[in-house]
């Protein structure tokens, strides 16, 4: 076991060493979160907040999912009740499994409320980023305003709001500790910072595969700055302890993984093309676009905000980091290379090599320039091809998460510098006001409108079919229709399925996720060719009990189809009639 005295000590050296700072600044993070993410603490229990209704919707049900497996059954997390009768349906998309546990506390406190769940999830994940990119600046600094600044620059970058309807990719504040504990473990040698740092790399991969995948790049990177700059590093005792906590960090991934490559067994079709990555990739000029939210960027950088609707869309395409970071991270980019010695040569290097390097990466495949597509390969096309996992991504723009976390780091520096310059000129008079003035602008450029958010159901209130269906014996297999017949369809009809499913958690043939398994595709193939004998056939031998036909979605062939099939009793008969839902069983 590890002495108490010794894990305390360890923190306080982590933190500074002065906890009622070290509270201050916690504090000042929470005000910070609740003010930048309003209205969301304020209608946590109603309202989910995205630009869209889909992805919360979908992040909500995984999360969910993840407290209902977490609390019951374990062992079956990834047999989630989507795309009945595939096993594994949790690995069509993120399991997000760290958010599943961050947010217990908050499905117990709400009485079982998966949209207060999700808000405080999301909230807490801002938090984290915060904390977390505060104690790697903190670190490499030893000032108290370079951490804070980087906090603020990396939690909430523009480029962060812009994917508030995606939780998942909020989700990267371990990264920041990941290679807090890598840059300790380089300086001390010391196998306890290997291990953190370990066992922080595990938790962003399992918060987001994305995230965690592009970190490991970002470790390699690491590795080859610091072989360059500092050889003597790499004995054979250190390289013995990082790749030992490294092949524990892989042996309990394990378990999380087998469900996806399982799934990439059983199905075709579980890898994104070239097409669909250089779709999501960014274009040179999203660098100049913020999200249409932020107070003074938003208006100002419409016109390339416009420009990302033909392909991919603002949400991954908005890259603009604020001009306050970037004259930040330049002059402390300048001081590092004028006056910086040792680590913090290290870090100059190695942060504006990792800055320039992600931001290439979110470029795709091929580079997009002012919307001209240049058949000029790009770097992200060997990681696309030789890199484990890359296939199974498309969005490389979310490599400029790393980005913004260089350029955090950075302005951290550059604060310092400019803080400390003020002090030696005014004394702490001229502290005191340099540092208000850079906080403030900072603050000022991160600030957002009120976040978009739209109301959604909970338990008291969504349709009584649902209430009814969860009292019913077994997993009652059941089967939602009319099935949807074109993409923006599916979008809406399916995701408000996967969402009300929370509240009976039967399985269904229905499912929103990233992939598809066959047996849901050939089913909408069935169902879109109106082939509607042939798919009541095979709805039958799969082991589906219900069909609850919604009368919402109007689609006439099906409906006539059904009525004459209800009539002749064959295949199945009217079972129980809710307002705007008819329960047939399959017989």
């Amino acid at each position: 076991m590890i002495p108490s005295n010794f894990a305390s000590g360890k923190l306080k050296k982590i933190i500074g060493g002065n906890s009622g700072k070290t509270l201050g600044v916690l504090l000042f993070f929470i005000a910070l979160v609740i003010v930048l993410t309003r209205p969301v603490a304020f209608r946590a229990s109603s309202r989910l907040a995205g630009s869209d209704r889909f992805d919360p919707r979908f992040h909500a049900w995984t999360i969910s999912w993840d407290i209902h497996a977490l609390l019951h059954n374990p062992l079956s997390l990834f047999n989630a009740n989507i795309f009945f009768p595939m096993k594994n349906a949790l690995a069509y998309s993120e399991h997000q499994i760290i958010n599943g546990v961050l947010g217990i506390p908050f499905w117990l406190l709400s009485g079982g409320n998966p949209l207060f769940t999700l808000n405080f999830v999301l909230m807490l994940n801002f938090l984290i980023s915060a904390v977390a990119a505060y104690l790697l600046s903190f670190h490499l600094s030893r000032n108290r305003i370079a951490a804070l600044v980087c906090g603020i620059a990396y939690a909430f970058a523009p480029y962060m709001f812009s994917h508030i309807s995606q939780l998942s990719i909020c989700s990267c504040g371990w990264a920041p500790l990941s290679l807090l504990f890598l840059h300790r473990y380089s300086e001390k040698g010391r196998p306890f910072d290997a291990l953190l740092f370990s066992l922080f790399t595990l938790v962003q991969v399992l918060a987001n595969t994305y995230i965690g995948l592009f970190l490991t790049v970002a470790i390699i990177i690491f590795f080859f700055v610091r072989f360059i700059t500092s050889r003597k590093t790499f004995t054979f005792r250190w390289i013995f302890w990082i790749v030992v906590f490294l092949l524990l960090a892989g042996v309990l991934l394990l378990p999380f993984a087998k469900p996806y490559l399982e799934v990439r067994k059983d199905n075709r079709g579980i890898e994104r093309t070239i097409d669909e990555v250089d779709l999501h990739s960014a274009d040179v000029q999203d660098f100049l676009a913020a999200p249409q939210f932020n107070w003074i960027w938003g208006a100002i950088t419409k016109h390339f905000r416009e420009n990302t609707k033909g392909r991919g869309g603002p949400n991954h395409r908005s890259l603009f980091p604020g001009l306050v970071i970037l004259v930040l991270a330049f002059t402390g980019a300048v001081t590092l290379y004028r006056k910086g010695k040792g680590e913090e040569r290290f870090s100059l290097w190695y942060y504006s090599l990792l800055a320039v390097l992600t931001a290439i990466f979110s470029l795709g495949t091929s580079l997009y320039y002012f919307g001209g597509r240049h058949d000029i390969p790009m770097p992200y096309d060997v990681l696309y091809r030789i890199y484990p996992g890359f296939k199974a991504l498309r969005v490389p723009s979310i490599f400029y998460v790393f980005t913004v976390l260089s350029l955090s780091v950075l302005a951290g520096f550059g604060a310092r510098e400019i803080t400390v310059f003020a002090h030696n000129r005014k004394g702490r008079k001229g502290f005191a006001i340099a540092t208000f003035i850079v906080i403030s602008l900072l603050i000022l450029e991160v600030m957002t409108a009120p976040l978009p958010t739209f109301k959604d159901k909970t338990k008291g209130s969504i349709p009584s079919v649902y209430r009814w269906l969860s009292k019913q014996s077994g997993d009652a297999p059941t089967v939602e229709l009319p099935l949807p017949r074109r993409y923006e369809e599916w979008l809406d009809m399916e995701s408000v399925r996967t969402y009300y499913s929370i509240f009976h958690w039967k399985k269904i043939v229905n499912g929103y996720s990233s992939f598809f398994p066959d047996t849901y595709r050939n089913t909408l193939t069935l169902f879109q060719g109106n082939e509607f004998g042939s798919l009541i056939f095979k709805l039958k031998r799969q082991g589906v009990r219900f069909l609850i036909a919604e009368s919402g979605y109007k689609d006439k062939v099906f409906e006539r189809w059904l009525t004459k099939e209800s009539k002749a009793r064959k295949n199945l008969r009217m079972f129980k009639r809710f307002e705007n839902n008819i329960v047939y069983e399959l017989l």
